[in-house]
């Protein structure tokens, strides 16, 4: 793996500036020191950003509670970690999943003492076949695959199958978004039944597909479903 950072990584992906050996992540000290960690005083159940750190829920989960249990999120959606997603995602840089998942293996273990249910399993967010076509892999299951090897006890299921092909939430505005087309999700239950299930994405804009992914996961028997995911949007359009 280091052979590999040095090939791909000479230049920290956000400043630009030529990295020092060894290389041990695509961003430079400096840059990794900056990284906009999601503010502690947060929802437990959606990671939204609270005010007043005496409060465990926000509003929205008050009035309608999602069907996830909890939600783990690491990062705050903004600079430099929204330009590691995007090329993460957009430009080809799958081999990000490494750096990224070690990341959030090492985050759910400093928080494992908070989880009602500590998972056995996780499950990445589908990926609908056209736009799995389109990118050539799907960057929440190599995130699940990397956390997985992280650990070495949890184990990757792949029991569901998205059958809608919405757009992207952080391409809508608020309005667009309660007018869109709910998430279709096939689940095979045996694979599901009566297991703690950890669900594995990128980032966290509405919340909708993972809410819609584990109403699907507890119909299909599912002892509980908690979301860790590598980033939280902090503000709607």
């Amino acid at each position: 793996m280091n052979y590999l950072n040095t090939l791909f990584f000479q230049r920290c992906m956000t400043c630009k500036h030529k990295q020092m050996q060894p290389i041990t992540s695509p961003l430079c000290v400096t840059c990794q020191k900056n990284l906009p960690w999601l503010n502690p005083n947060h929802c437990t159940q959606c990671a939204t950003p609270l005010l007043d750190p005496k409060t465990k829920l926000c509003g929205n989960c008050i009035a309608s509670p999602p069907h996830f249990d909890q939600t783990i999120a690491l990062f705050s959606y903004e600079h430099p970690i929204n330009l590691l997603i995007h090329d993460f995602k957009f430009c080809n840089r799958w081999r990000l999943a490494t750096i990224l998942g070690k990341w959030m293996h090492e985050t759910l273990v400093s928080q494992w003492h908070t989880l009602k249910n500590p998972p056995s399993h996780l499950i990445a967010a589908p990926m609908h076949n056209d736009k799995l076509k389109k990118r050539g892999y799907n960057q929440a299951l190599l995130l699940a695959k990397s956390m997985a090897k992280a650990s070495g006890s949890l184990d990757v299921l792949l029991p569901c199958k998205k059958l809608s092909n919405n757009p992207p939430q952080s391409s809508l505005n608020r309005r667009q978004r309660k007018k869109a087309s709910p998430h279709i999700i096939v689940i095979h239950p045996k694979q599901v039944k009566n297991k703690n299930l950890l669900l594995i994405d990128d980032v966290i804009t509405t919340g909708s597909t993972l809410n819609s992914l584990a109403k699907s996961l507890k119909s299909a028997g599912a002892n509980s479903v908690s979301v860790c995911c590598l980033s939280r949007t902090c503000h709607s359009k």
